[in-house]
C-alpha cells in the first residue's frame, strides 16, 4: 500500500516555555553532547546542525561540503508544537572540522563541483532525518508522529492548438509546436548587435529555432532582421558579449532602463548561447511569448489570482514589494513593483496599490509579508476574499512509501498537518536531487480548493521550454521581479511591464 509521508514531527516541549530559537539550541546542544562523533552545532548556524560524516572535498582539496540537518519549529496556540526536518549543505574550508559557511556556488572555480556536491538524493534525506529523530529521542527529547492527512490535488488540464493533456508533461516542447494562441502575423523580430557578421549568423540560428519549435505557427519561416539598436514596435533579442558584466556596464543599464520604461519588448542573451540548440530553442520560445503567443492555456477558467512578494538588499539598503495579478484565463492583468528604503514590512500607503483589482481574485502572499498578516487577513475577510500564505522553502519534505520502498512524491501529493497547513509537491521529483515542496496556509476551511487554485497556476506557461518552475504562475513572476540580484532583474525586464526601477 502506498503512503504519502512527511518529515513533520510533534515535539513534546518541556513545561517551561522558551523562545523557539533557544528551544532549538537546547535540542541541538543535547544531541551534539550525546553524539559528539556524529554532529557539530554552533549557534551562528541558527536552525541547523552539521553531520560530521563523509564530507565531500573539492578537487583542489581546499573546500569541503558537509551535510546538515535543517530544522523548523512551528507553534500555534492550542495545537502541538511541530518540528520540520530535512537535509541541507554547509560549504566551508577543508579544515579538521566545519568552520564558517562559504558561498561558493557562484565562484567559477568551484561552481561545477559545488552544484554536484550540493545535490541531496531523496534516500539521503530520509535516512539522515530518521537517524536524527532517533538521536533526538536518545538525547532525552520526546517526538511523536503527528496527525497528518494525505490527499491528492488534481492536476491542471491544458490545451494547445491540437489537443488537451494533464500537467505535468515531459513534452512541453511537443505542446508548443502547435500553440494555443499564435503570435500576431505582423510581428517582427530583431536581433540587436553591432557586430554584423555575428548578428547575421545569430539571426539565421534564431530563424531555424523558430521553425524547429513552432512548425504549426506563423513564426515558422519568419525572417529575423538585425540592427545596432532596438525597435519600439518589434520584439528584440539583445546579444551580450560573454565578458559583459551588467553590474559594471552602466551605459547598457541606462539603455535597458529607458527601454523598460517605454514598454519595449526585449530579451537578453549571451553570444555563446546562440550557437547551442537547446538555449536557442528556449530563446525562441520566450520571444514567441513576448510577441503575444501562448504555447498552451488552461482548458477551464481558473480563479483570478494575485501574488505578492518582496525582495530585500542589505547592500543597497532597498526593499522591493511586488504584485502580479492574472485573470480567469491566466492572462497577466496587472504588475506593480514598489521600491522603498530597506524595511521589514511594506509601507501601509502601498498596500492599496498591491491589492487585487478584481473583486474575486485570490490573494497569495509570500511568507515574508508576516508583518502584514493580521491586516491582510482582516481585509480579505471583510471582502469575502480567499487568502493564501506561501512558505517557499519549508524545512519538511514529502515522499511516498510503497511497502518498505522509498519513492519520490508525485506532482500534486499533499499532506494537511495539525496546524491546518498544507505541504504540497509542485513539481515532479528527481531522486538524485530532491526538490522541496511548498507550504500553504489558507483562510477558511476550503483547504483542497485553496491548494487546487494554487497548483493550477502551473497552467500558465513559464519562461522555460524545458523546466517547470517550483513556483507556479504569478508567484513565479512575482518572485523573479522581487529579486534584487543579477539573477533576477535581467529575466524580468523586457516583458512590457514598464518597471524601470528593476534595472539598478
Amino acid at each position: 500500500m502506498t503512503q504519502v509521508r512527511a518529515s513533520i514531527f510533534s515535539l513534546i516541549e518541556p513545561s517551561r516555555r522558551t523562545p523557539v530559537k533557544e528551544l532549538w539550541a537546547e535540542i541541538a546542544r543535547d544531541v551534539e553532547e550525546e553524539f559528539k562523533d556524529v554532529y557539530l552545532y554552533r549557534e551562528e548556524w541558527r536552525y541547523r546542525i552539521v553531520v560530521r560524516n563523509c564530507p565531500s572535498v573539492s578537487p583542489d582539496k581546499t573546500l569541503a561540503r558537509y551535510r546538515t540537518i535543517e530544522a523548523g519549529i512551528r507553534r500555534q496556540s492550542g495545537k502541538p508544537t511541530l518540528l520540520d526536518l530535512s537535509v541541507g549543505n554547509l560549504f566551508c574550508t577543508a579544515t579538521s572540522e566545519p568552520t564558517e559557511r562559504l558561498h561558493v556556488v557562484n565562484d567559477p572555480r568551484y561552481a561545477v563541483w559545488a552544484r554536484h556536491a550540493g545535490q541531496v538524493p531523496l534516500l539521503e534525506h530520509v535516512h539522515l532525518v530518521e537517524q536524527f529523530v532517533e538521536h533526538i529521542m536518545d538525547a532525552g527529547w520526546m517526538l511523536e508522529e503527528p496527525e497528518v492527512t494525505p490527499f491528492r490535488v488534481d492536476p491542471p488540464r491544458i490545451r494547445n492548438g491540437r489537443s488537451e493533456c494533464l500537467l505535468p508533461t515531459k513534452g512541453f516542447g511537443q505542446l508548443a509546436r502547435f500553440p494555443a494562441v499564435d503570435a500576431p502575423p505582423d510581428t517582427k523580430f530583431v536581433l540587436v548587435d553591432a557586430r554584423k557578421t555575428l548578428a547575421r549568423r545569430a539571426a539565421s540560428s534564431l530563424e531555424q529555432a523558430f521553425s524547429r519549435c513552432f512548425p504549426g505557427s506563423l513564426v515558422k519561416g519568419t525572417s529575423v532582421s538585425h540592427s545596432e539598436s532596438m525597435a519600439a514596435s518589434d520584439v528584440n533579442l539583445i546579444v551580450l558579449d560573454d565578458r559583459d558584466d551588467l553590474g559594471e556596464n552602466q551605459r547598457l543599464r541606462e539603455t535597458l532602463r529607458q527601454a523598460e520604461a517605454d514598454g519595449y519588448r526585449f530579451k537578453l542573451a549571451k553570444a555563446s548561447s546562440l550557437s547551442k540548440p537547446y538555449p536557442m530553442q528556449n530563446i525562441a520560445y520566450d520571444l514567441f511569448q513576448l510577441a503575444g503567443g501562448k504555447p498552451w492555456e488552461p482548458v477551464a477558467a481558473q480563479p483570478a489570482f494575485c501574488s505578492l512578494d518582496a525582495g530585500h538588499s542589505a547592500e543597497l539598503r532597498k526593499s522591493r514589494w511586488v504584485k502580479v495579478e492574472s485573470d480567469r484565463q491566466q492572462r497577466i492583468l496587472d504588475v506593480r513593483a514598489i521600491l522603498t528604503p530597506l524595511a521589514e514590512h511594506v509601507p501601509s500607503s502601498s498596500i492599496d496599490e498591491l491589492w487585487p483589482l478584481q473583486e474575486d481574485a485570490i490573494v497569495c502572499r509570500d511568507g515574508r509579508f508576516s508583518q502584514e498578516r493580521g491586516s491582510m487577513e482582516k481585509r480579505a475577510a471583510a471582502e469575502l476574499r480567499s487568502l493564501i500564505e506561501v512558505k517557499k522553502s519549508p524545512k519538511a519534505i514529502l515522499w511516498r512509501l510503497d511497502d518498505d520502498e522509498v519513492r519520490p512524491a508525485e506532482f500534486g501529493d499533499a499532506v494537511l498537518d495539525d496546524h491546518g497547513d498544507v505541504l504540497l509537491q509542485t513539481v515532479s521529483q528527481d531522486v538524485r536531487d530532491y526538490i522541496h515542496p511548498v507550504r500553504l496556509t489558507g483562510s477558511g476551511n476550503r483547504v483542497a480548493e485553496m491548494a487546487t487554485a494554487f497548483l493550477h497556476q502551473h497552467a500558465m506557461p513559464g519562461l522555460s521550454l524545458f523546466h517547470m518552475s517550483r513556483l507556479p504562475g504569478t508567484l513565479y513572476l512575482a518572485d523573479l521581479i522581487s529579486k534584487m540580484t543579477s539573477d533576477g532583474w535581467p529575466k524580468a525586464i523586457g516583458r512590457g511591464f514598464r518597471l524601470a526601477s528593476l534595472v539598478p
